[in-house]
Parts: structure tokens; sequence; C-alpha cells
């Protein structure tokens, strides 16, 4: 326990008298696959090393890798990624900025559920001068605006982590968008709207005042400025989602300057704020992921109106010159009215399910298996999943896209040993802090949430470490039933589907409820719920069912 002697005690010899004594904490990665970038491993050779702080720091990365994943399309297993990186170098960082002395080496990687992010390159960079080879530079075809909020989220989570937010806004632009068509133009001006600017390009309702202090001439101006027309813009997102975003639009601010300097030359300070922005905007939006496979069509036509939005800035203008350094901006107001009582989404394939991820290991730090399931719904006991080794020590990660009515949900999660739960309600193909619905040890937990109309991404990480071993996961809504499908005839074991519905009104024919998930013969459906029945009316259930209620 201490070959070296080095644990020291007080004098009072008591019994809780340790004054000195070593501490080692010892840490067994997981197997190479767990670094590579996909689930099925060709080779991992690459070596990687840092050392320092997030301020200054050195390191290098040796060596290739190459790993693909593999998905059940229609039943074929299909390769749907791969990634191969032979990307060498050596880098420094001094004051958090990454210099990179040598990389030489290539790198590819493409996934046909997220083309926006494949990327390729190769070359050739000293002290980060690329001297020869090419890239596929994704921001080159990203919009104007490409710190937009999930931009920022990701900046604000990577500066949670302490890692270096700089690199971080840069992966993140490079992963929100390519634009297709835009209805600006070369200028990044609107096409298709007029401004308040006159000939001269001045705001035509706008007033300034240059007086003297001294020798020194001061330029004061203020007044309002509008822009009033279409503007549209088609782009793919993340995640395969191509999207179309248009529609009339007025927008009416004031603004107010006063710096050093005349009309044509001069530097100062100035505020803008909007004092309304109406926008009427058509967004429909086509998502397709082939190793699902599915697809899902959205579409919502909401009238959004924003006031109090502002921002504060440092303007430098020197005759052609006229250029803005914002260093403050806000959020004021702003309301949002669906034309259609809720968003409207269509989903095809393998939506209402998920794709399952079982790992031979606690923390995912290793290699997973892949499969379909209807529902999370498992109690192992003291057994494990039969697509792992270990019956402790395991870990299973849960995705899908679900289908969900406007209303409040009643989250519920069943758990040895822990359990995280999220529903990515904005369908910006990211897990905000907001969206953690669910995260607890064993036992069971609740939690009632709103969620918005459409198909929304669900995702849930399972942990399992020592003794017996349960995942169960569901949701249910007020006047809806939540449907449980189990694939024997008496509703015996683990359901093996779980769903809301609405309405109990089925002819699945000779067909299934879900093919390959629920059988077509010998299944049986339990459906529950909790309903709120007006006072003094008459209830009555036919057809299958032999009841009637009368007065609740």
């Amino acid at each position: 326990m201490d070959p070296d002697h080095l644990i020291q005690e007080w004098d009072d010899n008591k019994s809780d008298n340790t004054k000195i004594m070593p501490v080692m904490f010892l840490h067994q990665s997981g197997d190479r696959s767990a670094r590579a970038k996909y689930n099925k491993v060709v080779y991992d050779y690459k070596k990687t090393d840092k050392r320092g702080n997030s301020h200054f720091g050195a390191g290098y990365d040796l060596g290739p890798e190459f790993s693909y994943r593999m998905d059940k399309i229609l039943d074929v297993d299909i390769p749907t990624a791969v990634n191969f990186d032979a990307m060498n170098g050596i880098w420094i960082k001094i004051f958090k900025y990454k210099l990179d002395l040598l990389k030489i080496g290539a790198k590819f990687n493409y996934d046909v559920d997220d083309i926006v992010n494949s990327e390729t390159d190769y070359g050739v960079t000293i002290m980060n001068v690329k001297i020869w080879g090419k890239g596929v530079d994704n921001t080159k075809n990203s919009s104007e605006n490409i710190c937009n909020p999930t931009c920022q989220r990701c900046s604000n989570e990577c500066k949670a982590k302490n890692e270096e937010s700089k690199d971080c806004i840069t992966k993140c632009t490079q992963n929100l968008e390519w634009t297709i068509w835009s209805s600006k133009d070369d200028n990044g001006n609107e096409k298709w709207s007029k401004d308040t600017k006159n000939e001269q390009g001045k705001e035509r309702f706008a007033k300034s005042k240059t007086f003297m202090v001294g020798y020194i001439p001061i330029t004061v101006q203020g007044g309002v400025k509008g822009e009033i027309g279409l503007r549209a813009v088609l782009a793919m997102k993340s995640h395969n989602k191509l999207e179309l975003e248009g529609g009339p639009y007025l927008t009416l601010q004031g603004f107010v300057e006063g710096g050093l300097g005349g009309s044509f030359i001069g530097v100062g300070v100035g505020c803008e704020l909007t004092l309304i922005e109406i926008y009427l905007k058509f967004n429909p939006s086509l998502q397709i992921l082939p190793s699902y496979p599915m697809a899902v069509l959205r579409f919502q036509a909401p009238l959004v109106i924003k006031t109090l939005d502002g921002n504060a800035y440092v303007y430098v203008r020197a005759i052609i010159i006229d250029t803005k350094f914002e260093f403050i901006e806000w959020k004021g107001y702003e309301w949002n009215f669906h034309i259609f009582t809720d968003p409207l989404a269509w989903g095809f394939g393998a939506v209402d399910e998920y794709k399952a991820w079982y790992y031979d290991c606690a923390e995912f730090d290793c290699s997973g298996n892949a499969m379909r399931e209807g529902v999370i719904f498992h109690n192992w006991g003291y057994n494990g999943p039969t697509s792992v080794s270990n019956t402790d020590h395991f870990s299973a990660r849960w995705e899908g896209y679900h289908k969900f009515n406007q209303g409040f949900y009643t989250f519920v999660a069943t758990v040895d040993d822990f359990i995280k739960l999220w529903v990515d309600s904005n369908d910006d193909e990211t897990f905000d802090t907001d969206e953690l619905i669910i995260s607890g040890t064993t036992g069971t937990h609740e939690k009632r949430v709103e969620i918005n109309s459409g198909y929304h991404k669900v995702k849930a990480e399972y942990k399992e470490y020592e003794g017996a071993a349960k995942a169960e996961v569901s949701w249910r809504k007020d006047n809806e039933y939540q449907a449980w499908y189990f694939n024997n005839k008496d509703l015996s074991g683990d359901p093996v589907m779980m769903r809301t519905e609405s309405v109990i009104d089925w002819n699945w024919g000779k067909g299934s409820p879900r093919k390959g998930i629920v059988n077509a013969d010998n299944f049986s459906v339990r459906w529950e719920g909790d309903f709120e029945f007006k006072e003094s009316t008459q209830y009555g259930c036919w057809k299958e069912f032999s009841c009637f209620c009368d007065r609740f």
C-alpha cells in the first residue's frame, strides 16, 4: 500500500490522524475503436498528445485512422459513413492562439446523414500557411450571419467546458448551413425590397447637426430608417435539412449617433433600436436521413412580430469607408402567431422508433452495436442485453424522431443505474441545456413539459455499473392514449413499441402496426390514458367495446 513510505501522521495518534497520504488515480481507456469516429474500425494507429493549459501549450497528432459506420437499410447492412484521417502535425498554442508548426497528410469524412459537415483536406501547412494542397471550405457557402443563436450556444458550451471557444466557433460556423440561393445581391442587400434611403444613399428621415467645441467638430445625428419587401433563402442545413424561409416583411428602426468629425469623416458611437418588425414567414423543409431510413416534411407559416431589439456600435467613416464595430447587442420582445393551428409535419419511413447502440463499457468509450427498437423498455435484471457480453458495466444510446401534438407531456423514466433524456423541441439538431428533460440515477423520474407540434428528435443515454439493470422511457399526454404494443397475444413481457394515439381507429388488415418492430400476427395492444369528461354529458363506446358512461 505504501512501498515508498510516504504516509505521514500527526503526533496526537488519533484514529483520523493521517497528515499526508499519496493518492493515485488509474484510468483504463477503452479500445482503439472508441477513439475512431465511427464504430467499425479498419485500423487505428492515431497517436495524440498535448501538454500545457488553455492559454499555452504544445502537442502532436500522428498516425492514420480508418473507420466506417454500418446501418441496416431495408434489412440490408450498408455502409453509410466513412472517415479516413492521416493528417499528421505538430502545433503550439500561445495566448489561446493555435499555430500549426507543421501539418502534412490527408483526411476525408463523409456521412449520408450529414452531407453539409462532410469534408476533405490534403496538403502541407507550415506556420499556419498552406503551401500545397486543397480542402473543402464549408464556410464558403454559409449564410452571412454565420454566428447565429446555435453558434452562440456552441460557444457558451465550449466556455463552460473550458475549451477553446475560438476553435468551437470556427467548427460551429462550418456546421451551420450551405446557402443554395438567396434573395440578396452580391453586396448583401435585398433585391426585392425598398428602403428609406434617397438617391445619394442617405436616410430620408434623419437629421444631423455639427457644432464646434474649440477647434474640434462634434456631429450628432438621429432619425428613423426602414425597409419593406420580400426576402427568402434556400439552404441545406446540418443533418440533411433542406429548408426554404421567406415572405413579406417590414422593419422600422430608430437610431442615434455622436462623435468626432463631420458627416463624411469621423469616428464615434451609435445605437440602433427596433421599433417594429413584422415578418410573415413561410417555412417548408424536407429532411432525409438515409441511415434510418426516414424523411420528415415540415411546414409552418408564423407571423413574427418583434420590437426593442437593439445594438450599440463604434463607427468609422472616411469618405468611401463606412464601417461599424458592434460591441453590445440585446434582444427585445418577440411574438409568433401561426396561421395554421400547429406547424404541420409528415413522417415517412423509420419515424416513431429508435436507432439503438449498445456498448460493452459504462462510459461509451468502446465500439457499439447498432439496431432498431420501437421503445425503450428493458428490465434486464441481473443479466444484460443480448447484443453485449457484459452483465455489468455496459451502456446504451437511443436516438429517433417522434411525432408530438401541441401540448403538455409527462415524461417518465425508470432506471437502474443512470439515464439522461433529451427532446430537441426547436428542431435545430442540437440538444440545449433546457432540452434535457430527465437526468437521474436509480428510481423513477417524471417531468411535465410543453412540446410544440411536429417530429422532434429524442435522445436517451443509459449507463449500467453494477447489480440489476433497467431502462424504461415513456411519455403520455392528457386526453390521448398511451399505446403499448406487445409481440404476443396476452400483453406479457416487455412491449416492443410505445406511442401516443389520439383515437383508437385502426384497420391493419394483414399488415403490422409497425413493420420490422411489431409482428403482423400474434400481437396485442394496451391503450390507457387520462381524459377530461365534461359534466352532464353522455359518453358511449361501440364496435369492439361494450361500455356506456353517463353523466361523469
